[in-house]
């Protein structure tokens, strides 16, 4: 199913896309492919997530916006980026629902506080009984504080296999307001946005390139120990 094939598709008087508007879509029990690229803002929470999840156990690829789209909304005023509803709390519980889950975009919440432990020790139990299988994840225009990289980090180590295409949307929408700047030539903190916009790409390419190689190592070894001593439930990690 693909909803919208042109990322400036607009519906006249409609917000955002809600639980709501998608519910019927979870009849669909075969259901491998959903796409979503429309240029509105995807207001779907993780219990929304945690159904499609468990209406859609053959999903395979799952595009909540267009990848790398610098169309995904903004506020009008400068640094007024909305807060997803969906948080790491709905991307595991699409992980551990849709097995065969390869390709994900989507925006999120990356707080450490809205992460729950239960959520997490789920996830960690359920890859000791199978190998990861998602291998290209886009954030879209996800932010990422540093006080949250680990957890994000301890997530996606257990979601994502190598190798993986890890990207976001930040650059994206940077060149789109370098190449139409004067659209915003009355925006005095312009200059000051850009470099917001830059400032998360290096956090996420960080979170990739450096802390995650990391925490893979950790789950190599997860594994070898796992091997020789039989599948038992692994201690949750702390990510404080």
């Amino acid at each position: 199913v693909s909803i919208g094939p042109d990322p400036h598709t607009y519906i006249p008087g409609l917000e955002a896309i809600e639980n709501e508007l998608l519910r019927p879509l979870l009849h669909l029990s075969e259901l491998s492919y959903f796409s979503l690229s429309i240029q509105h803002s995807i207001d779907i929470d993780d219990s929304f997530l945690t159904q499609m999840a468990a209406a859609w156990p053959h999903l395979s690829t799952l595009l909540l916006g267009q990848p790398c789209s610098p169309y995904v909304p903004l506020g009008k005023t400068a640094f007024d980026i909305p807060v997803p509803c969906a948080t790491l709390n709905g991307l595991i519980e699409l992980a551990i629902g849709c097995p065969n889950l390869s390709r994900v975009v989507m925006q999120f919440d990356t707080d450490s506080k809205t992460l729950s432990p239960a959520a997490y020790t789920k996830l960690r139990r359920a890859m000791t009984k199978r190998k990861p299988r998602i291998s290209a994840l886009n954030v879209q225009l996800s932010c990422l504080e540093p006080q949250d990289e680990p957890a994000v980090a301890a997530v996606l180590s257990l979601i994502l296999r190598e190798p993986v295409v890890f990207e976001n949307a930040w650059i994206a929408r940077c060149n789109y307001e370098d190449e139409h700047h004067t659209n915003y030539a009355a925006d005095h903190a312009y200059t000051e946005r850009l470099i917001v916009y830059e400032m998360y790409s290096e956090r996420w390419e960080r979170l990739s390139d450096t802390i995650m190689n990391a925490f893979r190592l950790v789950r190599q070894q997860e594994r070898l120990t796992l091997r020789r001593h039989g599948h038992g439930a692994i201690a949750m990690d702390s990510f404080e």
